[in-house]
This record gives C-alpha cells, structure tokens and sequence, in this order.
C-alpha cells in the first residue's frame, strides 16, 4: 500500500509536471518562434548593412581612381609648365645672346619676348589648373576615407546583428531544450512509478494472485532461490 501510495503521488507529480509542460511549451514555442522571428530580421539587417558597406567601399574606390587621375593630370602640365618655362628661358638666352642684331631689325626680338611671355602665362595657367586639381584629389581622398569609415561602421553593425541573432537562436535552443528535460523529468517519474507498483497482486482471502506485468514480460522474469538459512529458519524473517 504505501508503494502504490509513493506511486501514486508520483504519477500526480508526473500529471502536474505534464500540465506545467504543455503550458511552458506553448509558451516557450511561441517565445522560440518570436525569437527566430528577431534573428532573421537581425540577419537581413545584417545583409542589408553589408551591401550598404560593400556600394560605400565601391563608392570610395571610385573616388580613390578619379583623385589618381586629376593627380596624374596634375603631373602631366606641371611637366608641360616646366617644358614652356624652358622654352621662354631658352628664348630669352637667345634674344638677350642677339641683342646687338636685335637692334639692327628690332622687330623679332620684341616678337621673341612676346612669344616667351605668352609661354611664361599658360606654364603659370598650367600650374594653377594643376594646383587646383591637386585641391580637388585631396577633397576626393578625404571624403573616400570618410565614406570607408561609414562603410567599417556599417560592417561591425552587421557583426554585432550577427552575434546578437546568435544569441537570440541560443536562447531559443535553451528553451527547446528545457521543454524537453521537463518532459523527460515527466516520463522518468511515470517509469519510477510504475517500478514502485508491484509486479503482482494477490488477494489473501481468495488465494487469487493477479499479475500486473504483461505475459511475456512475467514470463521472462527469472526465479528467486529462497537462501538456505531462510529455508532453515522456515522463511521466517523472509520480509
């Protein structure tokens, strides 16, 4: 009797711990749902930070090639300046060397000076355009640099997305598999209670004995001997 009462209660454990377990279940199936509804938002944040980092770095590239060309168009006339500079110093040398023919028939070398100014006036053009170039490379460098920044920004966003719908999954395992213990710890106390039970009952008065255990199951259950100083002692202290 006090078997099948511990049996009993165990099974009324096993029926509550059932009903807590449905209940939590449903919850926990719902949280879980919910939670790997915010990872996958988290993940197409994610992506969405990352195709936003990856048009950014395209973008900056773009900018880094285009600064390279004007400083490249800025090497070029600087070295077209430096070309007319030496062509005005050579023009100069060669009219200040003929100065004394210059006199006699004055009309070239002031027509040599005037060449030698105009070379003089697009080297020095020449130099602003590549000077201003140069200001225009550096504007594009800069904002390249601060369009990467954005761009590294957006990429560690995504990878704190990433480890917090890591997270959120986790959390959703943890619940799937409390549910789970819970319904083991359920099963386990149903098994304890039914190995509590006896295997057989019997009825004193009638002399029936029923056996509660399936056919094969009692028929598969091996024989206790009675030790030989039970048989000696009639079997008296057998409980």
């Amino acid at each position: 009797n006090r078997r099948d009462e511990l049996a009993n209660v165990r099974d009324r454990v096993s029926d509550v711990r059932e009903g807590a377990t449905i209940s939590a279940r449903s919850d926990d199936l719902a949280a879980s749902v919910e939670s790997d509804a915010a990872a996958d938002r988290r993940d197409e944040a994610s992506e969405s930070r990352d195709r936003d980092a990856t048009e950014r770095d395209r973008s900056a590239n773009i900018q880094d090639r285009s600064a390279d060309r004007r400083d490249r168009e800025a090497h070029q006339r600087d070295q077209a300046a430096m070309r007319r500079d030496r062509i005005a110093d050579d023009a100069d040398a060669a009219i200040a060397a003929g100065a004394g023919s210059a006199a006699a028939g004055g009309g070239d070398a002031g027509e040599a000076r005037q060449v030698a100014r105009v070379v003089r006036r697009d080297a020095a053009s020449d130099r602003r355009r590549s000077e201003q170039d140069r200001v225009v490379a550096a504007d594009q460098r800069h904002t390249a640099r601060q369009t990467r920044d954005k761009s590294a920004e957006g990429r560690t966003g995504a990878g704190l997305d990433r480890d917090a719908s890591a997270e959120e999954r986790a959390a959703s395992a943890d619940e799937r598999q409390l549910s789970g213990l819970d319904r083991e710890d359920s099963a386990a106390d149903r098994a304890e209670a039914v190995a509590l039970r006896d295997a057989a009952s019997v009825d004193a008065l009638t002399g029936e004995l029923q056996v509660l255990l399936p056919d094969a199951e009692w028929a598969a259950r091996p024989l206790a001997i009675m030790p030989e100083e039970l048989r000696q002692r009639n079997a008296i202290g057998i409980a």
